[in-house]
């Protein structure tokens, strides 16, 4: 025999708490999805209804009007290059600042901390003189180092909590077995850490995808544009295609969403490593 449960008022809160979190999260997608098939009279009369008749002719138009080819290629090579360079970079100071003695690690770490507080709009003027100056400015290369550098103090701080857990003795005994440090990190450390790095791909992922003001600061050329900074032209002097540009949103939409439903059973071990939980 089953017992049934009592529902309490706390949980009562708790369910519907979670609910309208839910309908938050899910309602606005749903929004761009109706209003993307939507003309823009249709769009104007009947703003949160379902079309009147459903047409592609959105979709049709972003595809004519910009070389969604070319967007889509450079949102992958500043989005992929900039995880997997971030990765490595944040794996091998994590491994540092917790495997490797010497004098001033924790003044390296407790910088790391003070740059978490630092906000990205404060860094905009400085970024993009210095950009300029090594002549990055409009190459894809500059937009990949910013990533990096701004994600790297967040990254660090998450695989530093999971790398600090890995007891020493296990990089002893292979210290002993022969192993170098950098074997001992290729072989030992970055496999413990994989769960961790797996959330963090996913995070970095989302966040480079979406990223849109260094972006703009850093690629004025309009074949340098990724999927984010060309849709971003859609909005017009005198107002903008609210349907044409959710149909841009959605197409823009697909890769990440895709990205988080294969890789979502990652997130919460990673986190949950990463917390030292």
């Amino acid at each position: 025999m089953f017992r049934k449960k009592k529902l309490t008022v706390s949980k009562v809160i708790v369910y519907l708490f979670l609910i309208g979190t839910a309908i938050s999260t899910i309602y606005p997608v749903i929004f761009m999805i109706l209003s993307s098939f939507k003309d823009k009279i249709d769009y104007m009369k009947n703003m949160f209804g379902f079309p009147t008749v459903w047409r592609l002719n959105n979709y049709k138009a972003i595809f004519n009007s910009f070389d969604i080819r070319q967007m889509m290629f450079n949102s992958f090579y500043v989005t992929i290059a900039g995880v997997v360079i971030s990765l490595i970079v944040t794996s091998m100071a994590a491994f540092s600042l917790t495997k490797l003695k010497y004098k001033g690690r924790n003044g390296i770490f407790s910088l790391f901390m003070f740059v978490l507080m630092v906000p990205g709009q404060a860094l905009m003027m400085p970024i993009y003189v210095i950009m300029s100056k090594l002549g990055l400015v409009n190459t894809r290369l500059s937009v990949i180092l910013v990533y990096v550098a701004t994600s790297i103090a967040f990254s660090t701080y998450l695989l530093y909590q999971n790398c600090r857990d890995i007891p020493d003795e296990i990089m002893e005994a292979a210290r002993i077995d022969g192993a170098s440090y950098p074997g001992v990190y290729i072989r030992i450390i970055v496999p413990m850490l994989r769960p961790t790095m797996a959330t963090l791909a996913i995070l970095n992922f989302l966040s480079y995808w979406n990223e849109i003001v260094y972006s703009r600061l850093l690629l004025q050329k309009t074949q340098l544009h990724t999927m984010t900074l060309g849709l971003l032209t859609l909005n017009g002097k005198y107002g903008t295609n609210m349907p044409l540009l959710m149909s841009g949103l959605i197409i823009n939409l697909i890769p990440a969403l895709m990205i988080f439903m294969i890789f979502n059973k990652y997130l919460s071990k990673g986190i949950a490593m990463g917390s030292g939980k």
